[in-house]
This record gives C-alpha cells, sequence and structure tokens, in this order.
C-alpha cells in the first residue's frame, strides 16, 4: 500500500505543468514540497526515480528556487545524499534519462552557494565525474 502511494504521488506530481510556476509559490510550501519528495528517491523502482527525477527538474529550474537551499541547509545534505545514491546504484547509475537530469540540475544547483560549497567537497563529485 505504501509503494503503491508513492507511485501515486510521484506520478502526479512528475504530470502537474504548475511545478514550473516556482516563483508563485510560498518558501515554506517549496521546501516542504522539497523535503517530502527527495525520500521518495531512495528506491530501486526505476519508474519513482524517473518521476522523481522530472519532479526536481520542474521544482529547481531557476535561481530563486534552488536558493532555498541556502535557507534550509538540511536540504543540501539529502539532496547530495540522494544523488550518491542515484549514482552509485548500479541499475540507475545506468539509466541515461536520470544522469542527465542530474547534470541539469547541477547546472541550475550552481546558484546555490550552500549547496556548491558542500557538493565541491563531497566524494560524490568525483563519482558524477567518471559516470
Amino acid at each position: 500500500m505504501l509503494q503503491t502511494l508513492q507511485h501515486n504521488i510521484l506520478n502526479k506530481l512528475a504530470t502537474t505543468s504548475d511545478l514550473k510556476q516556482t516563483s508563485k509559490f510560498k518558501e515554506q510550501d517549496l521546501k516542504d514540497l522539497i523535503q517530502s519528495v527527495l525520500p521518495l528517491g531512495f528506491s530501486r523502482n526505476k519508474q519513482h526515480i524517473q518521476n522523481l527525477s522530472v519532479i526536481l527538474n520542474k521544482t529547481l529550474c531557476n535561481v530563486e528556487s534552488v536558493q532555498i537551499f541556502d535557507k534550509f541547509p538540511h536540504l543540501v545534505d539529502l539532496f547530495i545524499s540522494l544523488m550518491t545514491f542515484w549514482l552509485t546504484e548500479p541499475l540507475i547509475k545506468k539509466e541515461v534519462f536520470v544522469i542527465q537530469t542530474l547534470v541539469e540540475l547541477l547546472d541550475a544547483m550552481v546558484y546555490s552557494q550552500e549547496f556548491w560549497a558542500r557538493f565541491k567537497s563531497a566524494p560524490i563529485l568525483h563519482t558524477f565525474i567518471q559516470t
């Protein structure tokens, strides 16, 4: 039942076009959304991972939305842990769509000073470069 609930949440959010309008989100709502969906990415279900990557790509598409990581640094740890999981999990690291989405996300994430400071020193950077 929990897996079905996760599946439904990710499917619904991935197909919602309103996520691209994050500038209209209240800061707390954006934080709650990111904080709620990031843990769903620690799954080996390929469809869940793909949907979450779409959600993150839609949500973190502009400078204002990415700066949420500067205001709530605990999200940085969660995001870097998720990236580490995705890039070290054999099933996921072969998924080209997910890797392309991570590259696009990193392109936006450079606008978060908190993220970039931690990411540069994280071991995942070397793993990402090798992928």
